[in-house]
């Protein structure tokens, strides 16, 4: 059993945000090259999020759990305890999103949840998706590592 399982989320964005950052380092020093700083401080501050990644470690020797941000490889993240894990649950949710661009209206969409549960039926929500499959993999994925049962309640 590995000692620590660490997730990315937005792995499928990975290879872009590489592309874009070479892209944005070549004009970065084309620019530096004729002298124009401004431009290389542009680009430097706008390639920033792109080198940002977000992501879900457990730490299965402490029985911590962290969800964190990565900036160059470096996490962020306070970590907290959990107590032993019992399950894991993909279920739908109604998620209401505000659209104030015109109408102050709300709308409803279908979304899923991938949760762990521990033994005091205390849930960790680690991943949110709109598309049922993600989430399934998803818990497939963290299946892989804990080997807990998985309840699939979107049906």
């Amino acid at each position: 059993m590995e000692k620590k399982l660490t997730i990315y989320f937005d792995t499928h964005l990975f290879i872009i945000k590489i592309l874009v950052l070479l892209l944005l380092l070549g004009f970065g020093v084309y620019f530096l090259s004729i002298q124009s700083f401004l431009y290389a401080t542009l680009l430097f501050i706008f390639s920033i999020p792109i080198l940002l990644f977000k992501g879900i470690q457990i730490d299965l020797l402490n029985q911590q759990i962290r969800f964190f941000s990565s900036f160059l490889g470096i996490k962020f993240g306070k970590w907290k305890p959990i107590p032993k894990l019992k399950y894991i649950s993909v279920f739908s949710i109604l998620e209401k999103t505000l659209c104030e661009e015109s109408t102050n209206r709300y709308f409803y969409g279908k979304g899923y949840q991938v949760n762990l549960f521990d033994e005091n039926e205390m849930h960790y929500t680690i991943f949110e998706s709109d598309n049922r499959m993600k989430a399934i993999k998803f818990a497939y994925k963290i299946n892989k590592t804990l080997n807990l049962e998985i309840h699939d309640k979107t049906k």
